[in-house]
């Protein structure tokens, strides 16, 4: 070998330790966007259970008059906080929540008992249980 030059095995091991470094940052940048989503989707789920709770919850009042009310929970994606999207249908007991972000649209669902001809609606992020 003359003095300068470069041996293979050098050079060698300094591809692998570029790819390897490159695989590394990969696995990394892939794994924080996986638990942001898993993060993302256990808010969704608590909240739509939270929700479906609730109104199971005020169905017990079903032979009185009430009115019960309850601010829809914010949830936080990519240092942003916000409210998530709330869908609910009587016919079926169903809650669904939702949130929409700038690379993905999530929902979950959660199911309720029945709510004894109560009146459900949400206005401006409180959700409203009455019975009339």
């Amino acid at each position: 070998m003359r003095k300068g030059q470069i041996s293979i095995d050098l050079i060698f091991a300094l591809i692998v330790a570029l790819i390897a470094t490159g695989s590394f940052m990969a696995i990394t940048s892939s794994f924080k966007d996986s638990n942001s989503r898993m993060l993302l989707e256990n808010q969704l789920s608590a909240e739509a259970t939270d929700i479906a709770t609730f109104i199971t919850s005020s169905g017990v009042m079903s032979g009185t008059t009430f009115i019960a009310e309850k601010k829809i929970g914010t949830v936080f994606y990519d240092g942003q906080t916000f409210h998530p999207d709330c869908n609910i249908n009587t016919t079926l007991n169903k809650v669904t929540v939702s949130a929409k972000t700038k690379d993905m649209t999530l929902s979950k669902e959660a199911y309720f008992g029945n709510a004894h001809n109560a009146k459900i609606v949400i206005d401006s992020g409180i959700l409203v249980v009455r019975n009339d």
